[in-house]
């Protein structure tokens, strides 16, 4: 999280963890965490 003035604006920094949900249910996690805005390039690597 980062402060850029007093007047409470705020950028905050968001992270989603992405899981293979078959190998989840098979009891492997398999995923990987990406930020937001997500570049679905980078999802399917």
């Amino acid at each position: 999280m980062y402060i850029i003035n007093k007047r409470e604006c705020l950028i905050v920094e968001m992270k989603v963890y992405i899981v293979n949900l078959g190998k989840y249910n098979e009891g492997e996690s398999v995923g990987a965490w990406f930020n937001l805005p997500i570049n679905l390039d980078d999802v399917r690597e």
